[in-house]
């Protein structure tokens, strides 16, 4: 595993010499809008499968030369999910509940190089870092009523991109798959009321005790994205997308989170 990093960083590197600032460049400022579905279950604290649609903004800048694509960008989202166990009006729900906030926020730096140029389109190769917050506050959890993934790490991406004429105008078709290389993840040990009122303890302290090296075996994180980018007056561009992304880790006890997010952004030109 070590030396599947060093080599994604020491490709980085060769093609950075092979082909070393390329002109002309173009990069864009970017805003988006969009609605987030969250999908997850903790085992930490409760076997129920919380859902929900929440508010999505991002903040983007993209960096576009001949041989190279660089993407620096921040994703968040908040509102509430539900679980159908403890809603009364939904068939099967047993008791009234409150809904559970949900904080997601991630932010990533991508720097893909160009691998492979043809008639249907160019394919793009490179490694990604990223840090991600998912936050949950829950009062039906009790001593649990805060549980989080804080994790931090590193990703390699593939990426395909081709030229459509649609609608009625020559468009750009984005497609791209991440997958995890490593990564740092803190996660909530507390699963009983001594572990959490355990007054020799800070929060902040035991959030970095229960801290675990991850890897691609243990942290799987697969991520897709659809862009249909097209352009606008004077320059600028806005693009429809789409992006689906899974993850789940072992550590004190089973979480999974699937995440749908729809969005619309505008590029703004700067240079």
């Amino acid at each position: 595993m070590k030396k599947l990093i060093l080599g994604i960083f020491f490709f980085g590197f060769w093609m950075e010499w092979v082909f070393p600032q390329e002109i002309p460049k173009t990069s864009y400022f970017g805003l988006g809008l969009g609605i987030q579905s969250t999908t997850f279950k903790d085992q930490l604290v409760t076997q129920s499968t919380y859902q929900g649609s929440n508010l999505y903004l991002s903040l983007q800048h993209l960096k576009e030369k001949k041989n190279t694509l660089r993407f620096f960008q921040w994703d968040g989202s908040l509102g509430k999910v539900k679980t159908k166990l403890y809603d009364r009006t939904i068939d099967g729900g047993k008791y009234i509940g409150p809904a559970v906030n949900s904080y997601w926020s991630e932010i990533s730096y991508r720097h893909l190089f160009l691998v492979g140029n043809g008639a249907k389109g160019k394919w793009f190769l490179g490694p990604a870092i990223f840090h991600l917050l998912h936050l949950r506050l829950g009062t039906r959890w009790d001593n649990s009523q805060i549980n989080y993934e804080i994790a931090a790490g590193l990703k390699a991406e593939l990426a395909h991109r081709r030229q459509i004429h649609w609608p009625k105008k020559n468009s750009l078709l984005h497609l791209g798959v991440q997958v995890p290389v490593a990564g740092y993840i803190l996660r909530p040990s507390y699963t009983g009321v001594p572990d959490f009122l355990d007054l020799n303890k800070s929060f902040i302290t035991d959030m970095f005790e229960n801290r675990y090296f991850a890897w691609m075996g243990n942290f799987p994180r697969v991520q897709t994205s659809i862009r249909l980018d097209m352009p606008i007056a004077s320059g600028n561009r806005m693009h429809l997308g789409y992006d689906w992304q899974v993850y789940s880790f072992q550590d004190p006890w089973l979480t999974q989170t699937g995440v749908h997010t729809f969005s619309f952004t505008f590029l703004l030109k700067a240079k």
